[in-house]
C-alpha cells in the first residue's frame, strides 16, 4: 500500500510526458507540414541517382522536422543552459563547444564541417571526375555567350581556427576532401579555382576574420579571400589587412543576421560576438571596369561588398533562388561560383536557370 503514492506519481509524470511529446508533434505538424513537405520534395528534386535521393530524402527529413519541431527553441535553451552551468559544456547535435568558448558547427545534415577538418569522407576518383566535367559544362555555357567562370571556395571556420577546436578533435588525413578536390579542378579543368585556405589560416593568428559565435567570415575574412582572387585573375598585388581601412561596427546581441550557432543551441545570452568591421573602399583606388556576377551562398554576404570595392559593378544571386534570365539580363564578364567548404559535395549537381545538366554515369 506504502507504493501506492509512488506508483501514481510516476504514472501521472508518465502521461504527462507523452502528453507533452503528442502535443509538440501534433504542434509541428499543423505549424509546419506545409514547409517539412516543400523540403523534402525539394530534396528529392536536386538527386537524379536513386541512392543519393534516398540518403538525401531521409536526412532532409530529420533535418526538416527538428528545424520547425514546436518550442524547440525553448527546449533546446533550457537544456542547453542547464548543461553549461552545471557542467562547463552543453550536449548539442549541430553545435560543438571549443577552446575559450568558441562556437563550431558540427552538423552532418548540412555539410560536414569536423569531418571535412579532420580529412575523413574523402570524394572518390567518380565524385571529382563528375564535379568537373559538370563546371566545364557550365563554363562551356558561359563562354558561348561571352562569359568567363572562376570558382572561389571560402574555407570552413573549423579550418581556419582550429587552434580552438577541443584536443579530441584531431586530424585523420593532413590533406582533405576539399584540397584534393581543388587539386584535381585545376588539373583536369583550365578554371581558375581560388581557395584562399593558406592566407586565412595566418591571418587567423593575429586577426578576428571569421565570428567566434557564427560559422561566416566577416568583411576582414571576404577581404583576404578577395585579394587572392584579384591576384589569381588579374595578376594584381595582394594588398594586407593593415592597408584597408574597416568600420567597427557594434552588434546587437539579439541581431537575428549574427551568432548562428548560438541561437541554434538558445545561448545567444551568454555567447554572442559584440562587433563586426565594415569595409571603407579607398576614393582614390580606380575600379577594374568589368561586371561580376557572384552565385554563392551566406558567404557571399560579406563577400559582396568586398567585390564592389573593386569593380564597378556587381551583382549577387543567391545558388538556390530563382535565377531566371539573370545571366541575359546582366550580361556580366566575369561570373564567380561561390561555395563555402562544406558545400563543395554539391558542385556535381549545379544547376543554373532550373535547367538540370546531364552529368556523365
Amino acid at each position: 500500500m506504502k507504493k501506492e503514492p509512488l506508483f501514481i506519481r510516476n504514472c501521472v509524470i508518465s502521461v504527462c510526458a507523452l502528453g507533452i511529446l503528442a502535443g509538440t508533434g501534433a504542434m509541428t505538424l499543423i505549424r509546419h507540414f506545409p514547409e517539412i513537405q516543400d523540403e523534402i520534395s525539394n530534396e528529392a528534386v536536386r538527386h537524379e541517382d536513386l541512392a543519393k535521393k534516398m540518403t538525401a530524402v531521409i536526412e532532409k527529413s530529420d533535418e526538416a522536422w527538428n528545424s520547425h519541431l514546436a518550442f524547440r527553441k525553448y527546449f533546446s535553451a533550457l537544456d542547453s543552459n542547464m548543461k553549461y552551468y552545471l557542467t562547463g559544456d552543453f550536449a548539442s547535435n549541430q553545435v560543438l563547444l571549443g577552446k575559450e568558448d568558441w562556437l563550431f558547427y558540427k552538423t552532418t545534415t548540412d555539410g560536414d564541417p569536423i569531418a571535412d577538418y579532420k580529412g575523413e569522407k574523402q570524394y572518390s576518383e567518380e565524385e571529382m571526375q563528375r564535379t568537373a566535367w559538370n563546371m566545364r559544362h557550365f563554363q562551356q555555357i558561359l563562354q558561348k555567350k561571352g562569359i568567363e567562370l572562376a570558382i572561389f571556395i571560402a574555407p570552413n571556420k573549423e579550418e581556419v581556427y582550429s587552434q580552438y577546436l577541443p584536443d579530441t578533435i584531431q586530424k585523420v588525413n593532413e590533406k582533405n576532401r576539399t584540397d584534393l578536390l581543388v587539386e584535381y579542378l585545376r588539373e583536369m579543368t583550365d578554371i581558375p579555382v581560388i581557395y584562399p585556405k593558406k592566407e586565412l589560416c595566418e591571418a587567423a593568428q593575429t586577426e578576428m576574420i571569421y565570428y567566434k559565435n557564427d560559422t561566416h567570415w566577416n568583411q576582414k575574412g571576404a577581404f583576404i579571400g578577395t585579394q587572392v582572387l584579384m591576384e589569381q585573375i588579374y595578376g594584381k598585388k595582394k594588398r594586407d589587412l593593415s592597408d584597408q581601412e574597416f568600420k567597427r561596427i557594434q552588434l546587437e546581441r539579439k541581431d537575428p543576421n549574427y551568432n548562428d550557432l548560438s541561437r541554434m543551441v538558445g545561448m545567444d545570452g551568454k555567447f554572442y560576438d559584440e562587433e563586426s568591421y565594415e569595409i571603407i573602399p579607398e576614393k582614390k583606388g580606380k575600379k577594374i571596369e568589368e561586371s561580376i556576377f557572384l552565385i554563392g551562398d551566406s558567404f557571399g554576404v560579406s563577400f559582396l561588398p568586398c567585390l564592389q570595392a573593386e569593380f564597378e559593378e556587381v551583382t549577387y544571386c543567391h545558388r538556390d533562388s530563382q535565377n531566371m534570365g539573370m545571366l541575359e539580363q546582366k550580361k556580366p564578364d566575369l561570373v564567380i561560383l561561390e561555395y563555402v567548404e562544406r558545400y563543395t559535395g554539391e558542385m556535381d549537381e549545379f544547376v543554373w536557370d532550373n535547367v538540370r545538366f546531364v552529368s556523365i554515369g
